[in-house]
């Protein structure tokens, strides 16, 4: 019992005894509330009862199944382009506008006076084509100020869902699921096979347009047959994997997600990695043009954020991201939560088979995300309770540590490397010099973090590779730089619209296992800051961006 302090007034005796059995029953409260959730988050989720089991199963394009399902999407495909205007809610052309269509002023040229494929959307009075849009369309969660980037995922799963069930029906097939392409998958430790990596033959034979699912402005290269390339999927689709894997919150592990694999898809299927470097010009049929209004390549449909929706490789890109957001739900136990929803008050309408509206409150889209009609064929399910998560509430417990940064307004590109120092804090610098951290059991190491802060205007066509630590000198530099396991973090390109005035945009990389390996490998290490360089591969030659701030942090 504690030693509970007493005055000569008897009401200030008993206040304070019911004050401290108050803070007592508290603190004790509070530790059992603590003790329960730390039981509870080790467990594994319970089954989830939903209104009705799965129906569906979405099966991965290069299947059997896969395969018969592209034949219904072609038939489908083919109905809503011949078969109905673009002003009807079920055509190919409305469908893809619901993603985003030319709107700004940098973008409409080619379309102001003419637009062969929607006539009714060109002629436009002003300085942008927003006076003409159609209800529903330019709603995706791509805007210049990033405020909807919380919306990236459940807004990409419902528009896939709404546009599966027009399928279903127009393809007159009831059993109709959109197939997936499964070029990575988060438990991939491992280069994926050519097979994988090769964009399935019905997207490109025949190659004309008497195939519904073929498009001529895509790579060059996936379009003659070949596989995804080594050295990209390593980089671009592989790297990201484990800092992926290492995301313990919805929000990190959302924007990460679309700004690595997501957008680094976008960017190769559209001919932004191979094509730049050859400097082919790609004619664009929904802008209309071959150059943007800089005189750039305007490359193919899935580079660029206002033509992605369009192409139809763009539904089984997006089936694979929709499933690698379940796998980590699967693994994580954490979702996005109701009020991060509601921060940003994100418009979700999309139709109904029968050409009627459905729109979503923010409740609507809450609930439904991880309550959906399908599982995919390697057993992951998007369902998951979402009513009492004690592992979200803890994991959006877990706060930034800064562990360095630093401010520059320095420019990277083509003639300008960039290359720049980031302190580090007293605490994380003693760490470094006690050897905390290289004694320390791997499974209790924290996750390490970069954030790269980059402005730009327009749409940036070069691909940036990042690096961490790389050495002074010119010949041990350059075997660095071929060291991806070491040295490189990760990739910067822009999956974005077009901006006619200064426009930032934050990419995150897990620098974990680089940072780790170089304070057990590496004798010379600089234990008082890091250096972060940035170097410049393809794009318009006088293309630069400029690197506002850096920043190393962990998460406690």
């Amino acid at each position: 019992m504690p030693n509970i302090p007493t005055s000569s007034h008897p009401s200030i005796d008993g206040a304070l005894v019911f004050t401290d059995l108050k803070r007592i029953c508290l603190k004790s409260f509070c530790a059992l509330l603590l003790c329960l959730i730390l039981v509870l988050s080790t467990q594994p989720p319970p089954a989830f009862a939903q209104s009705s089991p799965p129906t569906f199963t979405r099966y991965e394009a290069h299947t059997r199944e896969g395969q018969q399902n592209l034949q219904s999407l072609k038939i489908a495909l083919e109905k809503m382009k011949e078969e109905r205007i673009c002003d009807d809610p079920l055509s190919w052309y409305y469908q893809g506008a619901i993603h985003w269509v030319p709107t700004g002023a940098p973008e409409i040229s080619g379309i102001q006076e003419h637009n062969p494929l929607c006539e009714i959307y060109s002629g436009f009075t002003g300085s942008s084509g927003s006076e003409k849009l159609l209800p529903s369309w330019d709603n995706c969660t791509h805007d210049l100020l990033s405020t909807s980037e919380i919306h990236f995922l459940p807004w990409h799963r419902l528009f896939v869902y709404h546009f599966e069930k027009i399928v279903r029906e127009l393809s007159e097939n009831p059993n109709f699921t959109l197939p997936y392409w499964d070029y990575i998958s988060l438990s991939d430790t491992e280069l994926p096979n050519e097979a994988r990596r090769t964009m399935p033959t019905e997207f490109f034979v025949p190659a004309d347009p008497s195939n519904s699912l073929y498009e001529s402005a895509r790579d060059s290269s996936l379009t003659a047959g070949e596989p995804l390339g080594e050295v990209f999927v390593r980089e671009s689709l592989l790297e990201p994997v484990t800092g992926l894997n290492n995301e313990e919150q919805y929000e990190s592990f959302n924007s990460t997600l679309d700004s690595t694999i997501h957008g680094m898809m976008h960017v190769y299927l559209g001919g932004g990695f191979n094509d730049t470097e050859q400097n082919r010009q790609i004619f664009n049929p929904i802008f209309n043009r071959d150059q943007n209004a800089l005189g750039n390549p305007q490359f193919g449909l899935m580079t660029n954020v206002p033509s992605a929706g369009f192409d139809p490789i763009f539904w089984m890109h997006h089936g694979n991201i929709d499933r690698l957001w379940a796998q980590w739900t699967n693994d994580k136990h954490v979702t996005v939560t109701l009020a991060e929803l509601e921060a940003v008050n994100w418009p979700y309408q999309f139709f109904e088979p029968n050409g009627e509206v459905t729109n979503y409150s923010m409740q609507e889209v809450f609930d439904s995300v991880y309550d959906m009609d399908y599982v995919y064929d390697d057993g992951t399910s998007p369902n998951f309770p979402v009513s009492l998560n004690l592992r979200t509430l803890m994991a959006n417990q877990l706060r930034k540590t800064l562990l360095g940064s630093t401010q520059t307004r320095k420019t990277v590109g083509s003639e300008q490397e960039f290359t720049q120092t980031i302190p580090f804090t007293p605490q994380f610098r003693n760490q470094l010099n006690s050897n905390q951290l290289r004694s320390r059991d791997p499974s209790s190491q924290p996750n390490y973090k970069l954030e790269v802060d980059v402005t730009y205007i327009g749409q940036p066509r070069g691909i940036y590779k990042v690096y961490l630590n790389l050495p002074n000198d010119e010949s041990a530099r350059n075997s660095a730089i071929a060291d991806i396991d070491t040295y490189f973090v990760g990739t910067i390109s822009f999956f974005v619209l077009e901006s006619d005035r200064p426009t930032t945009k934050k990419f995150q990389f897990d620098i974990t296992d680089e940072l780790l390996l170089q304070i057990q490998n590496l004798e010379e290490l600089n234990t008082d800051s890091a250096s972060i360089s940035i170097l410049k591969q393809g794009g318009p030659v006088d293309e630069t961006l400029t690197i506002d701030n850096l920043a190393i942090y962990t998460r406690n």
